[in-house]
């Protein structure tokens, strides 16, 4: 996820050929190091004997602000053997995954029984639960059962745009709507929907 420490290991095997035992082998992992931190991007394995296999391991980073993807990383193996310096070039992969945990970490309704022409506030508290910034974060009051707000009056826009929560932090929006005068008493349910950029609410 966005904002994570990667440990990556790749196996590199000696080749069965004429070409005879790998020498002062090294690996090199290249980034593109706006959306990924190098730590540890060079391994020195030594020498790999034919048929025998070594591990190369990497460190890095991924950026908070890392869209979520399937990433190549190329991986430069330099080594000597009998013919001489060989160099040779190939690509890993990695699928850096979607935050799905934007949560509502509360919400309240003040006054709690509002009457007919009684403005009323709701406010919501969503919470970022991810290791990774939550981008462009946004919430929309909606009515359930309706694509209107009838029989109430939005005081105030249904969409409120919070920007970035950052990994385990909150924002708080407030939504404010009066109930027309001649609105029947009742139960009237709304949904909250929460999104942002490259993650989804639960």
């Amino acid at each position: 996820f966005p904002g994570e420490d990667v440990v990556y290991s790749v196996k590199v095997e000696g080749k069965s050929n004429s070409s005879g035992d790998a020498s002062d082998v090294n690996a090199e992992i290249s980034f593109n190091e706006s959306l990924f931190q190098p730590i540890k991007s060079k391994d020195s394995l030594g020498e790999i004997k034919q048929g025998d296999s070594s591990q190369a391991v990497f460190n890095f980073k991924i950026r908070n602000e890392t869209p979520a993807g399937l990433y190549k990383f190329p991986i430069k193996l330099t080594y000597n053997n009998k013919f001489g310096l060989v160099t040779e070039t190939f690509d890993v992969n990695l699928l850096v995954r979607q935050c799905f945990s934007l949560d509502m970490g509360g919400f309240t309704l003040s006054p709690s029984q509002p009457y007919a022409g009684e403005k009323f506030d709701v406010s919501v508290v969503v919470t970022n639960t991810c290791t990774g910034i939550a981008r462009s974060s946004t919430v929309e009051l909606k009515k359930s059962d309706s694509s209107s707000f009838d029989p109430f009056v939005l005081l105030s826009p249904n969409t409120s745009k919070l920007g970035d929560i950052e990994p385990g932090k909150s924002k708080a929006v407030t939504f404010s709507l009066v109930p027309i005068t001649d609105a029947q008493p009742g139960v009237y349910n709304f949904n909250v929907d929460m999104n942002c950029f490259d993650c989804s609410s639960k």
